[in-house]
Protein backbone atom coordinates (compact mmCIF):
# COMPACT_ATOMS: atom_id res chain seq x y z
CA UNK A 1 0.00 0.00 0.00
CA UNK A 2 2.64 2.44 1.18
CA UNK A 3 4.27 1.67 -2.47
CA UNK A 4 1.40 2.15 -4.31
CA UNK A 5 0.50 5.27 -2.57
CA UNK A 6 4.20 7.00 -3.05
CA UNK A 7 3.60 5.87 -6.47
CA UNK A 8 0.41 7.76 -7.12
CA UNK A 9 1.83 10.53 -5.85
CA UNK A 10 5.50 10.53 -7.93
CA UNK A 11 2.87 10.37 -10.81
CA UNK A 12 0.92 13.40 -9.66
CA UNK A 13 4.07 15.64 -8.98
CA UNK A 14 5.48 14.75 -12.15
CA UNK A 15 2.23 15.76 -14.27
CA UNK A 16 2.71 18.91 -12.44
CA UNK A 17 6.62 19.29 -13.15
CA UNK A 18 5.82 18.25 -16.82
CA UNK A 19 2.72 21.06 -16.98
CA UNK A 20 3.72 23.31 -15.25
CA UNK A 21 6.37 25.06 -17.44
CA UNK A 22 4.25 24.05 -20.61
CA UNK A 23 0.86 25.39 -19.06
CA UNK A 24 2.07 28.24 -17.19
CA UNK A 25 1.47 31.47 -19.51
CA UNK A 26 -2.08 29.96 -20.03
CA UNK A 27 -2.47 29.90 -16.39
CA UNK A 28 -1.38 33.16 -16.10
CA UNK A 29 -4.05 34.05 -18.70
CA UNK A 30 -6.53 31.86 -17.34
CA UNK A 31 -6.01 33.52 -13.76
CA UNK A 32 -6.30 37.07 -15.17
CA UNK A 33 -9.41 36.17 -17.27
CA UNK A 34 -11.09 34.53 -13.98
CA UNK A 35 -9.47 37.09 -10.88
CA UNK A 36 -8.37 40.23 -12.54
CA UNK A 37 -12.01 42.76 -12.69
CA UNK A 38 -9.75 45.69 -12.48
CA UNK A 39 -9.03 45.69 -15.97
CA UNK A 40 -12.64 46.53 -16.45
CA UNK A 41 -13.89 47.77 -12.58
CA UNK A 42 -17.50 47.24 -14.05
CA UNK A 43 -17.03 43.53 -15.00
CA UNK A 44 -19.13 41.41 -12.82
CA UNK A 45 -16.97 39.66 -9.81
CA UNK A 46 -18.37 35.77 -9.30
CA UNK A 47 -20.91 35.05 -7.03
CA UNK A 48 -19.81 34.94 -3.49
CA UNK A 49 -19.95 32.06 -0.64
CA UNK A 50 -20.98 32.18 2.60
CA UNK A 51 -20.71 28.73 4.14
CA UNK A 52 -21.21 29.38 7.44
CA UNK A 53 -24.13 32.05 7.59
CA UNK A 54 -24.81 31.02 11.56
CA UNK A 55 -20.83 32.07 12.54
CA UNK A 56 -21.02 36.23 11.33
CA UNK A 57 -17.57 37.44 11.89
CA UNK A 58 -16.80 40.55 13.71
CA UNK A 59 -16.25 42.48 10.65
CA UNK A 60 -16.42 41.73 7.07
CA UNK A 61 -14.18 44.50 4.37
CA UNK A 62 -13.96 44.59 1.09
CA UNK A 63 -13.64 40.93 0.51
CA UNK A 64 -15.70 37.90 -0.70
CA UNK A 65 -15.16 34.31 -0.45
CA UNK A 66 -15.47 32.66 -3.96
CA UNK A 67 -15.90 29.13 -5.84
CA UNK A 68 -12.52 29.41 -8.18
CA UNK A 69 -14.04 27.64 -10.85
CA UNK A 70 -18.02 27.28 -12.10
CA UNK A 71 -19.19 24.31 -9.86
CA UNK A 72 -21.54 23.46 -8.32
CA UNK A 73 -21.45 20.72 -4.81
CA UNK A 74 -23.73 18.33 -5.18
CA UNK A 75 -25.11 17.08 -0.97
CA UNK A 76 -25.14 13.47 -2.17
CA UNK A 77 -22.09 10.71 -2.48
CA UNK A 78 -23.88 9.16 -5.63
CA UNK A 79 -22.56 12.18 -7.53
CA UNK A 80 -19.00 13.53 -7.73
CA UNK A 81 -18.54 16.93 -6.48
CA UNK A 82 -16.40 19.11 -8.53
CA UNK A 83 -14.65 21.14 -5.94
CA UNK A 84 -12.42 17.71 -5.24
CA UNK A 85 -10.85 18.45 -8.22
CA UNK A 86 -8.33 20.81 -7.02
CA UNK A 87 -6.55 20.99 -3.81
CA UNK A 88 -7.96 23.19 -1.26
CA UNK A 89 -11.77 22.61 -2.78
CA UNK A 90 -11.21 24.92 -5.71
CA UNK A 91 -12.44 28.29 -3.18
CA UNK A 92 -10.15 31.54 -2.47
CA UNK A 93 -10.53 34.97 -1.78
CA UNK A 94 -10.90 37.90 -3.80
CA UNK A 95 -10.54 41.83 -3.63
CA UNK A 96 -14.36 43.10 -4.39
CA UNK A 97 -12.78 46.62 -4.60
CA UNK A 98 -9.10 48.48 -5.44
CA UNK A 99 -7.88 48.08 -1.95
CA UNK A 100 -4.88 50.28 -1.25
CA UNK A 101 -2.00 48.50 1.54
CA UNK A 102 -3.38 48.40 5.37
CA UNK A 103 -7.06 47.69 4.48
CA UNK A 104 -8.61 45.60 7.19
CA UNK A 105 -10.25 42.76 5.82
CA UNK A 106 -11.45 40.68 8.09
CA UNK A 107 -11.84 40.16 12.18
CA UNK A 108 -12.67 36.91 13.21
CA UNK A 109 -13.03 34.74 16.36
CA UNK A 110 -11.97 31.02 16.45
CA UNK A 111 -14.36 28.72 16.57
CA UNK A 112 -11.88 26.19 18.36
CA UNK A 113 -8.09 26.82 20.10
CA UNK A 114 -6.08 24.07 20.74
CA UNK A 115 -6.14 22.16 23.75
CA UNK A 116 -3.39 22.24 26.30
CA UNK A 117 -2.11 18.90 25.96
CA UNK A 118 -1.75 19.17 22.23
CA UNK A 119 0.76 22.71 22.05
CA UNK A 120 4.13 22.08 21.24
CA UNK A 121 2.96 18.64 20.20
CA UNK A 122 1.95 17.02 16.76
CA UNK A 123 -1.30 17.11 15.89
CA UNK A 124 -3.24 14.11 17.21
CA UNK A 125 -6.40 13.03 17.69
CA UNK A 126 -6.14 14.90 21.19
CA UNK A 127 -7.30 18.11 19.36
CA UNK A 128 -10.78 16.00 18.33
CA UNK A 129 -11.18 15.19 21.57
CA UNK A 130 -10.68 18.65 22.95
CA UNK A 131 -13.88 19.38 20.39
CA UNK A 132 -15.55 16.72 21.65
CA UNK A 133 -15.71 17.60 24.63
CA UNK A 134 -16.50 21.53 24.22
CA UNK A 135 -19.31 22.68 24.85
CA UNK A 136 -20.08 24.04 21.66
CA UNK A 137 -19.43 20.43 20.02
CA UNK A 138 -22.15 20.23 17.62
CA UNK A 139 -22.07 23.39 16.27
CA UNK A 140 -18.10 23.29 15.73
CA UNK A 141 -18.50 19.69 13.92
CA UNK A 142 -21.12 20.83 11.92
CA UNK A 143 -19.21 23.89 10.57
CA UNK A 144 -16.03 21.80 10.16
CA UNK A 145 -18.43 19.62 7.39
CA UNK A 146 -17.79 22.84 5.22
CA UNK A 147 -13.88 23.39 5.38
CA UNK A 148 -11.72 21.02 3.28
CA UNK A 149 -11.63 18.22 2.90
CA UNK A 150 -15.34 18.52 3.40
CA UNK A 151 -17.69 15.70 4.51
CA UNK A 152 -19.34 15.68 0.90
CA UNK A 153 -15.80 15.51 -0.57
CA UNK A 154 -14.60 12.27 1.49
CA UNK A 155 -17.86 10.87 1.72
CA UNK A 156 -17.62 10.92 -2.27
CA UNK A 157 -14.01 9.25 -2.10
CA UNK A 158 -14.48 6.80 0.14
CA UNK A 159 -17.99 5.53 -1.72
CA UNK A 160 -16.69 6.05 -5.56
CA UNK A 161 -15.61 2.77 -7.68
CA UNK A 162 -13.91 4.49 -10.29
CA UNK A 163 -10.61 5.99 -9.96
CA UNK A 164 -9.16 6.12 -13.35
CA UNK A 165 -8.78 9.83 -14.11
CA UNK A 166 -6.64 12.35 -13.18
CA UNK A 167 -9.12 13.64 -10.67
CA UNK A 168 -9.47 10.87 -8.80
CA UNK A 169 -5.69 10.41 -8.49
CA UNK A 170 -5.66 13.84 -6.21
CA UNK A 171 -8.57 12.63 -4.27
CA UNK A 172 -6.65 9.21 -3.32
CA UNK A 173 -3.75 11.56 -2.70
CA UNK A 174 -5.26 14.30 -0.94
CA UNK A 175 -8.35 12.21 1.06
CA UNK A 176 -7.79 8.50 1.35
CA UNK A 177 -4.06 8.37 1.41
CA UNK A 178 -4.13 10.67 4.37
CA UNK A 179 -6.99 9.58 6.19
CA UNK A 180 -6.08 5.88 6.02
CA UNK A 181 -1.98 7.43 6.85
CA UNK A 182 -3.94 9.02 10.13
CA UNK A 183 -5.52 6.42 10.89
CA UNK A 184 -2.10 4.31 11.32
CA UNK A 185 -1.39 5.55 14.45
CA UNK A 186 -1.68 2.05 16.71
CA UNK A 187 -1.34 3.70 20.12
CA UNK A 188 -4.33 6.01 19.34
CA UNK A 189 -6.68 3.35 19.43
CA UNK A 190 -8.10 4.26 22.83
CA UNK A 191 -8.39 8.10 22.20
CA UNK A 192 -10.43 6.92 19.16
CA UNK A 193 -12.64 5.02 21.06
CA UNK A 194 -13.28 7.60 24.18
CA UNK A 195 -13.97 9.76 21.12
CA UNK A 196 -16.93 8.15 20.00
CA UNK A 197 -18.17 6.90 23.42
CA UNK A 198 -18.32 10.75 24.31
CA UNK A 199 -20.06 11.52 21.07
CA UNK A 200 -22.81 9.05 21.34
CA UNK A 201 -23.14 10.34 24.99
CA UNK A 202 -23.60 14.10 24.13
CA UNK A 203 -25.64 12.96 20.68
CA UNK A 204 -23.03 14.53 18.63
CA UNK A 205 -23.86 13.99 14.85
CA UNK A 206 -23.33 15.25 11.42
CA UNK A 207 -25.56 17.19 9.81
CA UNK A 208 -27.45 14.53 8.25
CA UNK A 209 -27.81 12.60 11.89
CA UNK A 210 -25.82 10.28 11.65
CA UNK A 211 -24.02 9.23 14.20
CA UNK A 212 -20.00 9.87 13.76
CA UNK A 213 -17.77 6.88 12.78
CA UNK A 214 -14.38 6.28 12.59
CA UNK A 215 -13.94 8.07 9.25
CA UNK A 216 -16.05 10.96 10.36
CA UNK A 217 -13.38 11.35 13.37
CA UNK A 218 -10.31 11.29 11.07
CA UNK A 219 -11.75 13.80 8.53
CA UNK A 220 -12.01 15.54 11.22
CA UNK A 221 -8.40 15.47 12.38
CA UNK A 222 -7.95 16.14 8.55
CA UNK A 223 -9.30 19.22 8.35
CA UNK A 224 -7.71 20.45 11.41
CA UNK A 225 -3.83 19.65 9.72
CA UNK A 226 -5.67 21.35 6.58
CA UNK A 227 -6.62 24.41 7.85
CA UNK A 228 -5.52 25.03 11.51
CA UNK A 229 -3.07 28.28 12.32
CA UNK A 230 -1.24 28.39 15.44
CA UNK A 231 -3.68 30.34 17.17
CA UNK A 232 -6.88 27.86 16.50
CA UNK A 233 -9.43 27.03 13.59
CA UNK A 234 -10.91 30.03 11.81
CA UNK A 235 -13.76 29.33 9.13
CA UNK A 236 -13.27 32.57 6.99
CA UNK A 237 -9.25 32.57 7.56
CA UNK A 238 -9.04 28.84 6.00
CA UNK A 239 -10.27 30.35 3.32
CA UNK A 240 -7.47 32.74 2.33
CA UNK A 241 -4.95 30.88 0.15
CA UNK A 242 -1.33 30.53 0.25
CA UNK A 243 1.07 32.85 -2.35
CA UNK A 244 4.70 32.62 -1.96
CA UNK A 245 4.32 36.40 -2.00
CA UNK A 246 1.29 37.29 -0.30
CA UNK A 247 -0.19 40.34 -0.56
CA UNK A 248 -2.05 40.07 3.14
CA UNK A 249 -0.86 39.43 6.33
CA UNK A 250 -2.76 37.89 9.88
CA UNK A 251 -2.31 39.15 12.74
CA UNK A 252 -2.89 37.27 16.37
CA UNK A 253 -2.90 39.38 19.06
CA UNK A 254 -1.47 38.11 22.09
CA UNK A 255 -4.26 36.39 24.57
CA UNK A 256 -5.14 38.37 27.62
CA UNK A 257 -3.81 37.22 30.85
CA UNK A 258 -7.14 35.71 32.12
CA UNK A 259 -6.90 33.01 29.12
CA UNK A 260 -4.82 31.37 31.67
CA UNK A 261 -7.74 31.22 34.22
CA UNK A 262 -11.45 30.30 33.48
CA UNK A 263 -12.03 33.70 32.20
CA UNK A 264 -15.20 32.98 29.73
CA UNK A 265 -16.00 36.49 29.00
CA UNK A 266 -12.13 37.04 27.79
CA UNK A 267 -11.88 33.62 26.16
CA UNK A 268 -15.12 34.63 23.98
CA UNK A 269 -12.95 37.30 22.70
CA UNK A 270 -9.76 35.99 21.22
CA UNK A 271 -9.91 36.91 17.85
CA UNK A 272 -7.13 37.80 14.81
CA UNK A 273 -7.42 39.61 11.89
CA UNK A 274 -6.10 39.75 7.96
CA UNK A 275 -4.99 43.27 6.59
CA UNK A 276 -3.47 44.07 2.68
CA UNK A 277 0.18 44.64 2.79
CA UNK A 278 0.29 46.41 -0.50
CA UNK A 279 -2.29 47.48 -3.48
CA UNK A 280 -4.81 44.91 -4.29
CA UNK A 281 -6.30 45.51 -7.22
CA UNK A 282 -10.41 44.44 -8.00
CA UNK A 283 -10.87 41.15 -8.84
CA UNK A 284 -7.32 39.89 -7.66
CA UNK A 285 -6.94 36.83 -5.15
CA UNK A 286 -6.09 37.91 -1.32
CA UNK A 287 -3.56 35.23 0.11
CA UNK A 288 -1.94 34.53 3.07
CA UNK A 289 1.63 33.06 3.50
CA UNK A 290 0.93 29.94 5.52
CA UNK A 291 4.19 28.70 6.86
CA UNK A 292 6.08 30.17 10.01
CA UNK A 293 8.77 31.76 9.96
CA UNK A 294 7.82 32.75 6.30
CA UNK A 295 11.74 32.84 5.51
CA UNK A 296 12.69 29.44 4.52
CA UNK A 297 14.12 27.57 1.71
CA UNK A 298 12.29 26.49 -1.39
CA UNK A 299 12.72 23.09 -0.41
CA UNK A 300 11.54 22.94 2.97
CA UNK A 301 8.62 25.33 1.87
CA UNK A 302 7.71 22.98 -0.77
CA UNK A 303 8.15 19.47 1.71
CA UNK A 304 5.86 21.44 4.02
CA UNK A 305 3.02 22.45 2.27
CA UNK A 306 2.80 19.01 0.85
CA UNK A 307 3.13 17.12 4.32
CA UNK A 308 0.13 19.37 5.58
CA UNK A 309 -1.56 20.34 2.79
CA UNK A 310 -1.00 18.29 0.07
CA UNK A 311 -0.23 20.84 -2.13
CA UNK A 312 2.89 20.77 -4.45
CA UNK A 313 4.52 24.18 -5.31
CA UNK A 314 6.89 22.41 -7.86
CA UNK A 315 10.41 22.97 -8.50
CA UNK A 316 12.10 26.16 -9.67
CA UNK A 317 10.67 29.87 -10.61
CA UNK A 318 6.81 30.55 -10.05
CA UNK A 319 5.70 33.40 -11.62
CA UNK A 320 2.84 35.79 -10.54
CA UNK A 321 1.11 38.47 -12.12
CA UNK A 322 -0.33 41.63 -10.87
CA UNK A 323 2.56 41.68 -7.87
CA UNK A 324 4.24 44.54 -6.39
CA UNK A 325 6.91 42.11 -5.75
CA UNK A 326 9.92 41.87 -8.72
CA UNK A 327 9.64 38.16 -9.65
CA UNK A 328 13.02 37.94 -10.41
CA UNK A 329 14.15 39.64 -7.13
CA UNK A 330 11.75 36.20 -6.00
CA UNK A 331 13.64 34.30 -7.64
CA UNK A 332 17.64 35.39 -6.79
CA UNK A 333 16.60 35.49 -3.27
CA UNK A 334 16.49 31.39 -3.90
CA UNK A 335 20.00 30.90 -5.73
CA UNK A 336 22.55 28.76 -4.45
CA UNK A 337 25.84 28.96 -5.79
CA UNK A 338 23.99 30.63 -8.92
CA UNK A 339 21.64 27.57 -9.09
CA UNK A 340 18.47 27.34 -8.08
CA UNK A 341 18.20 24.30 -6.07
CA UNK A 342 16.46 21.36 -7.09
CA UNK A 343 13.62 19.65 -4.33
CA UNK A 344 10.98 17.52 -3.67
CA UNK A 345 8.25 16.99 -2.42
CA UNK A 346 8.98 14.05 -0.46
CA UNK A 347 11.43 13.75 2.61
CA UNK A 348 14.47 12.26 1.18
CA UNK A 349 16.79 12.47 3.82
CA UNK A 350 19.75 11.02 2.36
CA UNK A 351 19.34 13.71 -0.22
CA UNK A 352 19.15 16.25 2.71
CA UNK A 353 22.66 15.35 4.28
CA UNK A 354 24.79 17.93 2.48
CA UNK A 355 22.05 20.20 1.70
CA UNK A 356 23.33 23.77 2.63
CA UNK A 357 20.12 25.42 2.90
CA UNK A 358 18.76 22.62 5.64
CA UNK A 359 22.23 23.15 7.65
CA UNK A 360 21.62 26.65 8.00
CA UNK A 361 18.05 26.05 9.22
CA UNK A 362 18.81 23.66 11.64
CA UNK A 363 21.41 25.98 13.19
CA UNK A 364 18.64 28.87 12.83
CA UNK A 365 16.07 26.67 14.55
CA UNK A 366 18.34 26.37 17.34
CA UNK A 367 19.07 29.28 17.91
CA UNK A 368 15.85 30.76 17.86
CA UNK A 369 14.70 28.52 20.68
CA UNK A 370 17.75 29.55 23.01
CA UNK A 371 16.62 33.70 21.86
CA UNK A 372 12.96 32.60 23.16
CA UNK A 373 13.92 31.18 26.31
CA UNK A 374 16.35 33.57 27.00
CA UNK A 375 13.41 36.33 26.24
CA UNK A 376 11.12 34.39 28.59
CA UNK A 377 13.49 33.83 31.20
CA UNK A 378 14.56 38.06 31.07
CA UNK A 379 10.65 38.10 31.08
CA UNK A 380 10.55 36.89 34.50
CA UNK A 381 13.27 38.99 36.18
CA UNK A 382 12.63 42.09 38.05
CA UNK A 383 14.72 45.01 38.80
CA UNK A 384 15.35 43.71 42.01
CA UNK A 385 16.32 40.07 41.11
CA UNK A 386 19.42 41.52 39.94
CA UNK A 387 20.24 42.30 43.19
CA UNK A 388 19.09 39.27 45.15
CA UNK A 389 21.07 37.58 47.62
CA UNK A 390 19.91 34.45 46.66
CA UNK A 391 22.50 31.96 44.97
CA UNK A 392 20.42 30.04 42.59
CA UNK A 393 18.32 33.31 41.09
CA UNK A 394 22.09 34.80 40.64
CA UNK A 395 23.02 31.77 39.11
CA UNK A 396 20.29 31.74 36.90
CA UNK A 397 20.68 34.95 35.67
CA UNK A 398 24.14 34.88 35.26
CA UNK A 399 24.07 31.83 33.24
CA UNK A 400 20.97 33.84 31.04
CA UNK A 401 23.54 36.87 30.92
CA UNK A 402 26.55 35.10 29.63
CA UNK A 403 23.98 33.35 27.02
CA UNK A 404 22.56 36.29 25.75
CA UNK A 405 25.28 37.45 24.68
CA UNK A 406 27.12 34.53 23.41
CA UNK A 407 23.75 34.39 21.30
CA UNK A 408 24.70 37.36 19.66
CA UNK A 409 27.90 36.69 18.56
CA UNK A 410 26.81 33.35 17.35
CA UNK A 411 23.77 35.63 15.20
CA UNK A 412 26.42 37.71 13.82
CA UNK A 413 28.44 34.89 12.85
CA UNK A 414 25.67 33.14 11.62
CA UNK A 415 25.03 36.03 8.85
CA UNK A 416 28.44 35.75 7.62
CA UNK A 417 29.04 31.83 7.06
CA UNK A 418 25.06 32.12 5.23
CA UNK A 419 26.15 34.05 2.94
CA UNK A 420 29.73 32.29 2.55
CA UNK A 421 27.91 28.99 2.21
CA UNK A 422 25.13 29.60 -0.11
CA UNK A 423 27.30 32.29 -2.02
CA UNK A 424 24.07 34.47 -2.31
CA UNK A 425 23.84 37.97 0.21
CA UNK A 426 20.63 37.74 -0.62
CA UNK A 427 19.59 34.87 -0.24
CA UNK A 428 15.69 34.58 1.79
CA UNK A 429 17.73 32.81 4.43
CA UNK A 430 20.00 35.74 5.18
CA UNK A 431 17.04 38.03 6.18
CA UNK A 432 15.90 35.26 8.72
CA UNK A 433 19.92 35.32 10.29
CA UNK A 434 20.13 39.28 10.20
CA UNK A 435 16.76 38.99 12.23
CA UNK A 436 17.77 36.69 14.46
CA UNK A 437 21.07 38.76 15.01
CA UNK A 438 19.13 42.05 15.40
CA UNK A 439 16.70 40.43 18.13
CA UNK A 440 20.17 39.31 19.79
CA UNK A 441 21.26 42.71 19.77
CA UNK A 442 17.71 43.95 21.36
CA UNK A 443 17.76 41.10 23.66
CA UNK A 444 21.19 42.43 24.99
CA UNK A 445 20.71 45.84 25.05
CA UNK A 446 16.55 46.07 26.57
CA UNK A 447 18.12 43.99 29.61
CA UNK A 448 20.71 46.94 30.20
CA UNK A 449 17.82 49.45 30.28
CA UNK A 450 15.84 46.76 32.60
CA UNK A 451 18.94 46.72 34.70
CA UNK A 452 20.10 50.32 34.75
CA UNK A 453 16.38 50.93 36.34
CA UNK A 454 17.31 49.01 39.46
CA UNK A 455 19.65 50.47 41.73
CA UNK A 456 23.30 50.68 40.70
CA UNK A 457 25.53 48.36 42.62
CA UNK A 458 28.36 46.56 41.12
CA UNK A 459 26.10 43.79 41.35
CA UNK A 460 24.20 45.30 38.62
CA UNK A 461 26.68 45.85 36.45
CA UNK A 462 27.83 42.54 36.04
CA UNK A 463 24.84 41.49 34.08
CA UNK A 464 24.77 44.88 31.80
CA UNK A 465 26.31 46.53 29.12
CA UNK A 466 29.21 48.71 29.27
CA UNK A 467 28.26 52.00 27.31
CA UNK A 468 31.63 51.09 25.23
CA UNK A 469 30.30 47.85 24.31
CA UNK A 470 26.52 48.97 23.90
CA UNK A 471 27.77 51.28 21.22
CA UNK A 472 29.51 48.25 19.76
CA UNK A 473 26.51 46.16 19.88
CA UNK A 474 24.55 49.81 18.28
CA UNK A 475 26.66 49.44 15.72
CA UNK A 476 26.09 45.71 14.50
CA UNK A 477 22.87 46.47 15.20
CA UNK A 478 22.53 49.04 12.52
CA UNK A 479 24.26 47.37 10.04
CA UNK A 480 21.70 44.43 10.12
CA UNK A 481 19.21 46.61 10.20
CA UNK A 482 20.43 48.53 6.58
CA UNK A 483 20.90 45.00 5.38
CA UNK A 484 17.61 43.01 5.92
CA UNK A 485 15.61 46.53 4.80
CA UNK A 486 17.27 46.13 1.44
CA UNK A 487 16.56 42.68 1.32
CA UNK A 488 13.15 42.70 3.18
CA UNK A 489 12.25 45.67 -0.05
CA UNK A 490 13.05 42.99 -2.72
CA UNK A 491 10.30 40.59 -1.77
CA UNK A 492 7.72 42.67 0.54
CA UNK A 493 7.76 45.79 -1.27
CA UNK A 494 7.59 49.24 0.63
CA UNK A 495 4.46 49.09 2.96
CA UNK A 496 4.82 46.14 4.85
CA UNK A 497 4.68 45.88 8.27
CA UNK A 498 8.33 44.40 8.90
CA UNK A 499 9.44 47.27 6.64
CA UNK A 500 8.13 49.75 9.10
CA UNK A 501 9.93 47.69 11.55
CA UNK A 502 13.44 47.82 10.29
CA UNK A 503 12.60 51.38 9.11
CA UNK A 504 12.63 52.24 13.06
CA UNK A 505 15.35 49.93 13.92
CA UNK A 506 17.29 52.17 11.51
CA UNK A 507 15.69 55.25 13.04
CA UNK A 508 16.45 53.89 16.55
CA UNK A 509 19.93 52.93 15.91
CA UNK A 510 21.49 56.31 14.17
CA UNK A 511 20.02 58.49 17.11
CA UNK A 512 21.92 56.82 19.76
CA UNK A 513 24.75 56.56 18.24
CA UNK A 514 24.37 60.46 16.65
CA UNK A 515 24.10 61.16 20.56
CA UNK A 516 26.88 58.76 22.46
CA UNK A 517 29.89 58.29 19.83
CA UNK A 518 29.06 59.97 16.37
CA UNK A 519 32.60 59.13 15.30
CA UNK A 520 31.89 55.44 15.77
CA UNK A 521 28.80 56.54 13.50
CA UNK A 522 30.75 58.03 10.78
CA UNK A 523 33.29 55.21 10.51
CA UNK A 524 30.37 52.55 9.35
CA UNK A 525 29.29 51.71 5.83
CA UNK A 526 26.37 53.72 5.10
CA UNK A 527 24.10 51.67 2.88
CA UNK A 528 21.23 54.68 3.34
CA UNK A 529 19.18 56.70 0.82
CA UNK A 530 21.94 58.63 -0.01
CA UNK A 531 25.13 58.28 -1.68
CA UNK A 532 28.19 58.05 0.23
CA UNK A 533 30.18 61.09 0.29
CA UNK A 534 33.35 58.58 0.18
CA UNK A 535 33.04 56.63 -2.31
CA UNK A 536 35.99 54.47 -1.77
CA UNK A 537 35.17 53.47 2.01
CA UNK A 538 31.54 54.07 1.96
CA UNK A 539 31.31 56.43 4.25
CA UNK A 540 28.95 59.29 5.00
CA UNK A 541 28.86 62.56 6.42
CA UNK A 542 27.28 63.35 10.05
CA UNK A 543 24.60 65.22 7.98
CA UNK A 544 23.98 62.23 5.95
CA UNK A 545 23.31 59.87 9.03
CA UNK A 546 21.29 62.56 10.26
CA UNK A 547 19.07 62.92 7.20
CA UNK A 548 19.24 59.30 6.71
CA UNK A 549 17.58 58.91 10.44
CA UNK A 550 15.13 61.16 9.43
CA UNK A 551 14.05 59.77 6.64
CA UNK A 552 13.65 56.06 7.87
CA UNK A 553 11.36 58.05 10.79
CA UNK A 554 9.01 59.06 8.51
CA UNK A 555 9.00 56.12 6.45
CA UNK A 556 7.95 54.57 9.62
CA UNK A 557 5.67 56.69 10.82
CA UNK A 558 3.80 56.61 7.05
CA UNK A 559 3.75 52.43 6.77
CA UNK A 560 2.29 52.62 10.73
CA UNK A 561 -0.21 54.89 9.74
CA UNK A 562 -1.41 52.12 7.11
CA UNK A 563 -2.14 49.77 9.91
CA UNK A 564 -4.02 51.27 12.38
CA UNK A 565 -5.33 49.44 15.87
CA UNK A 566 -7.66 52.17 17.05
CA UNK A 567 -10.47 50.74 14.17
CA UNK A 568 -9.97 46.76 15.46
CA UNK A 569 -10.26 47.82 19.07
CA UNK A 570 -13.53 49.89 18.62
CA UNK A 571 -14.96 46.92 16.29
CA UNK A 572 -14.10 44.66 19.03
CA UNK A 573 -15.51 46.89 21.53
CA UNK A 574 -18.80 47.08 20.13
CA UNK A 575 -19.02 43.41 19.01
CA UNK A 576 -18.29 42.26 22.88
CA UNK A 577 -21.12 44.80 24.03
CA UNK A 578 -23.58 43.35 21.50
CA UNK A 579 -22.53 39.93 22.81
CA UNK A 580 -22.74 40.30 25.97
CA UNK A 581 -25.76 42.25 25.93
Amino acid sequence: MEQKRRLLMENANLKNSKQQDDNNDQKNEEDAVKHDASMDNNSPLPPSLDPWPSRPTLYRGPMAAIELVSSTVTTTTSAKPLSCKIVGGERGCIATQDIPAGTLLLIEEPIFTWPIEQIGKPLDLTSVYGIVMNENAQSIVLDLESLHPTKVQVDYAFSRTNNNDDDDEIIQIQIIDMIKMLQQDEGEKELLANILSTATKKKITNSNQTPLTSTDIYRILLTLRYNGFTSGIYLNFAMFNHDDSPNCIKYSPPPPPQLSTTNKEEKEFLYSEVRTTQFVKRGANLTLHYLEPREVSHCTKRRHLWDQHRFDIGDGKNSRKGSDVDVDAMYDLELVNGIFPPSSSFNKKDDDVDRPTLQVENTLSELEDLRQELQNRFNVFTPKDYDSNNEETVKVISQSWEYAKALELSADELCHTTIEKLSNPNHILVARCLRLHLEACDLLIQRTKTKMTSTATAKTSEFSLTESQQINVMCKFLSSAQTILQLQQRYLGNDHPDIARSHHDISQSIQYLLSKSPKQLLKLKFSGMATATNARTKTATFEQWSKEEYQCRKEYERISALYPRKDVEQIVKEAKEKKLG
